[in-house]
């Protein structure tokens, strides 16, 4: 009787042991699960952030992008394409409207920024504020700053004269108000805030319609540099 007790005792404690061994096991079973969801979402995630390219970055061919500025900041100062000392250049053109695209845009590119660490010293980060019509320059560059101040990152807000924004904005294919039809092939939402990333030199590299993640926006900014 004493053997078979030990027995019966015995056959219990293997099935506890074999119990927390299945247990173990269905726990490492989901981890692992958990970690693959977690690196197939990742690669989905950098798959969208690739596809930008062909979505965004499309421009009409054999057409050269861009042009150097000389355009007057919220200070009054003239500022050139070539006063950056041959960091990066974010530029991004924005529309000076009640719809708060711009101030939601820049707080997006500003966190992206930050998102870059250290690397953010290597690129100049420069809104070209696209007034309404009927706006003055005095009144484009004191709205350019106020969408400016509470930012973390210190832009430098470009915005008169109105002319030769609009003549940059062409020079880059931003569509403004009748520029360029939005149905254009390879054109951006019309009025949407739009990013360009420029090389050390000034030369296009490519550009973004502003989305809503910063992640993104540091990503994309981070395959330019």
């Amino acid at each position: 009787a004493a053997r078979i007790v030990r027995n019966r005792d015995t056959l219990r404690m293997a099935g506890r042991s074999l119990s927390k061994a299945r247990m173990a096991m269905a726990m490492a079973v989901v981890a692992s699960l958990a970690v693959l969801l977690v690196v197939m979402n990742e690669l989905r995630r950098e798959a969208a952030i690739e596809s930008l390219a062909p979505r965004y970055m499309a421009a009409p061919a054999a057409a050269s992008i861009g042009a150097p500025f000389s355009l007057v900041d919220i200070a009054g100062q003239r500022v050139t394409s070539g006063d950056f000392g041959g960091r990066h250049v974010l530029l991004m053109f924005a529309p000076l409207d009640p719809s708060e695209r711009a101030t939601a845009a820049l707080q997006v590119a500003s966190a992206a920024l930050l998102g870059l660490g250290q690397r953010a010293a290597t690129v100049a980060p420069v809104l070209v504020a696209i007034a309404p019509e009927g706006d003055d320059d005095a009144a484009a560059q004191r709205r350019t700053a106020t969408l400016l101040a509470p930012l973390d990152i210190a832009w430098t807000g470009l915005a008169a004269p109105r002319e030769d924004v609009l003549k940059l904005a062409r020079s880059y294919y931003v569509p403004v108000g009748g520029l360029h039809p939005p149905a254009a092939r390879g054109a951006p939402p019309q009025n949407a805030p739009i990013a360009f990333i420029l090389n050390a030199k000034g030369a296009y590299l490519g550009h973004l319609a502003v989305p809503t993640d910063p992640a993104a926006m540091t990503a994309w900014i981070g395959i330019n540099l």
